[in-house]
């Protein structure tokens, strides 16, 4: 049980509890696909036959998903560059206006 390594693609499954997803070994549930565990086919699909609102999937048909998600990271992550950009661009304004104040007062 746990993670699967090198299997094909095909093979690599997620599951799900009332929409829930696993997380690695069993352990909890997330929303999110990305925190999702990797399972075999046969791992899934014996953990999916214990209860009704528990479904086994291949991870392919979550595609779409992971595509979204990761496009919303990468555009938390352009505005967080963004951000810490403007902050250092500040940061060496008021530097350059401290340099300068401390000039003329001849310090």
């Amino acid at each position: 049980m746990g993670e699967p390594k090198d299997e094909p693609k095909s093979e690599l499954w997620v599951i799900r509890k009332r929409g829930a997803f696993y997380r690695p070994e069993y352990i909890g549930y997330t929303s999110r696909i990305y925190e999702a565990g990797i399972y075999s086919r046969a791992d899934a699909e014996r953990e999916a036959s214990t209860d009704q609102s528990i479904t086994a999937h291949p991870l392919a048909e979550f595609r779409a998903l992971v595509e979204s998600e990761l496009a919303q990271a990468r555009s938390m992550l352009a505005i967080l560059d963004n951000s810490a950009a403007r902050t250092k661009e500040t940061l060496s304004c008021r530097a350059q206006d401290s340099r300068a104040e401390d000039s003329r007062a001849g310090v």
